[in-house]
């Protein structure tokens, strides 16, 4: 009888500890993130885009057996913080937030942890700690798996918003529950991490000396337009414009064609590279865009999954679709003024006859609203 109060006591004043790596149907391995690649086929009459990759709605699971792992006792470190603020500032100075504005308190607790460790992202690892009391949907849900709506919805806003992550594989980074119970209380501790020390970087990344070289390079072309003089905002969005479409090849074969990086470095992109590429450079000349996906249909009259910008001018949405405007000319040839610009500022009337945007990224994620786009084009 008295060893049995000991244990109680025990387990009362010390608690237990037990870990939970959390997946999308309830077993006990960790949970990835449902993942959606943008790709694209497009034509416009005389001209012609093809994209042989298929969009795909990719959710991996590992059958590893990890129901109870020990963690050393003690307390875990700032475990509990205050709501996400409404006027939190963005590690990157750049993000506009308006996708992560659309986000409930647990999507952005999330989302906040990921971009303040941006910089350690570089190095292909990082335990990122998401100091954020997510007790209220564990409990009343029963089910550690009840947080991955909530992850799910804040890596598509990051993907969105910030168009630069090309070095980082978010499918490798992996959510975990750490758990200490007692006779009192229950208190959960949520990080992210890679599983067996696998590395987050994308396929043709394989240290940090690549990612900063990259970031160079891309710096390199992005100051072309910082340190250029435009008349006013207008002429900045069209020169960017102009510049992709004469310098980039659209080409779906290159390992980088959906990341800033392959755009505007290796100059091979699919639409998903030259929306992320004009998305960058508008925000890095204060230019108000944002990312929209959906689909789309060319003159063929076939439907494909597709990625292009709404930007800001004169307080008032207007669509881009630089990819349609730098299409393949069948048998050669060159592209007239007219041409290079049939999806330049287009307003709803005239977009909305072959573009639908959805924005829902992952597959049953939650559906972001977009801006209104003028009636009428620019």
């Amino acid at each position: 009888m008295l060893i049995v109060l000991i244990v109680i006591v025990i387990i009362a004043l010390g608690g237990l500890y037990y870990f939970k790596v959390v997946s999308n149907d309830g077993q006990s391995y960790a949970l990835r993130p449902e993942t959606n690649k943008i790709e694209d086929k497009n034509d416009v009459q005389q001209v012609v885009h093809t994209d042989s990759t298929n969009n795909t709605n990719t959710t991996k699971n590992e059958n590893q057996n990890q129901t109870q792992i020990v963690i050393p006792s003690g307390e875990t470190n700032s475990m509990y913080t205050q709501s996400p603020s409404a006027t939190t500032q963005s590690y990157y100075k750049y993000n506009n937030r308006y996708y992560y504005n659309q986000l409930d308190e647990y999507s952005k607790a999330i989302y906040d942890a990921i971009e303040k460790n941006l910089d350690q992202l570089k190095d292909g690892t990082c335990k990122i700690n998401i100091d954020y009391d997510f007790s209220n949907i564990l409990k009343n849900n029963n089910s550690e798996n009840s947080l991955k709506p909530y992850y799910n919805d804040a890596l598509d806003a990051l993907n969105l918003d910030i168009p630069n992550l090309f070095y980082v594989d978010f499918t490798k980074l992996w959510l975990y529950v750490e758990t200490k119970t007692s006779l009192f209380s229950t208190k959960y501790n949520i990080y992210l991490n890679t599983k067996d020390d696998i590395s987050l970087y994308r396929d043709g990344f394989s240290n940090a000396e690549q990612v900063n070289t990259a970031i160079k390079q891309i710096d390199t072309v992005k100051n072309t337009f910082i340190n250029r003089a435009y008349q006013n905002d207008y002429y900045k969005v069209r020169e960017v414009h102009d510049w992709i479409i004469q310098n980039l090849e659209y080409d779906d074969s290159d390992t980088y064609i959906s990341s800033v990086y392959g755009a505007l470095v290796r100059q091979k992109a699919v639409c998903e590279g030259y929306a992320r590429a004009y998305k960058y450079i508008l925000d890095e000349l204060g230019i108000n865009n944002v990312l929209v996906t959906g689909t789309a249909t060319n003159s063929n009259g076939d439907n494909e999954n597709h990625m292009w910008n709404y930007v800001l001018l004169n307080n008032k949405w207007y669509a881009i679709d630089v990819t349609w405007d730098d299409p393949i000319i069948i048998g050669g040839g060159v592209l007239s003024n007219a041409s290079k610009h049939r999806y330049f500022l287009l307003g709803s009337n005239k977009f909305f006859e072959n573009h639908y945007a959805n924005n829902v990224i992952s597959s049953n994620g939650k559906q972001f609203e977009i801006p209104i786009l003028q009636v009428e084009d620019y």
